[in-house]
């Protein structure tokens, strides 16, 4: 028992084989029905002439949408009453298996979709170089805007992975409220910062100045392209290096903590 408080790959391996095993028919299936609907919308789309929006904008939706409910559901183990011996007494340390779950929504995720989503315009532009003696332009995934909304999904993915191993039930409904929530309170903040700062311009619109929001839209964007460049740098570093390893982290105490209650 000693061995598993430590971090052995093998054991992480172990725990890949292990998942794929328990849930390779589902996986099957749901990939399976995937990639044929992504196959049918990229040929629907093509025929009518679609721009290549379509299939960035399919892309982006399995990135996102899809991502964000398998992180979801990535904990549903130790949130049920039947399964959570077998998480509990699973020969691997916590932290094998919290890496385990994190590599599973990130790194394999993201992999796997790229790779299909290409395989998809292969097969799609096969069909009408066959079909039609067209030339479809394939899927790259080296262009910069996939790499850039892979970074925002990982950072607002360790939001979801909070979610997956904070809520019990309907993990992805509780963690996009939780987020609106955040939104709402944030911007009513922000709002009350921005009325104190612009009292002035707010004050001549309630006594009925109609040049008000041209003027305060002026106000903004002179504050905001003067912004110290040191600031929106820190920001940026904060958002994309500093966000997502603090979820992780509050993740993982608290599936610490759940282990400890329910091992108890």
């Amino acid at each position: 028992m000693k061995q598993q408080n430590h971090f052995n790959t093998r054991r992480l391996l172990l725990l890949f084989k292990r998942d794929i095993i328990q849930s390779y028919k589902a996986l099957l299936v749901t990939s399976g029905a995937l990639f044929a609907t992504i196959l049918f919308l990229l040929f629907v789309s093509t025929s009518n002439g679609a721009s290549r929006e379509i299939p960035e904008g399919l892309f982006l939706s399995l990135l996102w949408i899809g991502g964000f409910i398998f992180t979801s559901i990535c904990f549903r183990e130790t949130h049920s009453s039947s399964q959570i011996h077998n998480w509990l007494m699973t020969p691997a340390s916590p932290l094998e298996k919290f890496i385990e779950k994190l590599l599973l929504t990130t790194v394999f995720y993201v992999l796997a979709l790229i790779i299909g989503f290409f395989l998809a315009t292969c097969l799609n532009s096969l069909i009408y170089l066959i079909i039609f003696k067209q030339a479809v332009p394939l899927f790259n995934p080296a262009q910069s805007w996939v790499w850039l909304n892979i970074s925002h999904y990982l950072v607002i993915q360790s939001i979801f992975f909070l979610g997956a191993i904070w809520f019990r039930k309907y993990n992805f409904i509780k963690t996009v409220l939780t987020i609106n929530i955040l939104q709402i309170l944030l911007a009513l903040t922000v709002g009350g910062i921005a009325s104190l700062t612009y009292w002035g311009p707010i004050r001549e619109f309630l006594n009925g100045n109609p040049d008000f929001f041209e003027q305060s839209s002026l106000i903004m964007n002179l504050n905001f392209h003067h912004l110290n460049p040191l600031l929106k740098n820190s920001l940026k570093l904060i958002y994309f290096v500093v966000v997502a390893p603090f979820f992780w982290f509050i993740s993982w105490i608290r599936m610490r903590e759940i282990e400890v209650k329910d091992g108890i």
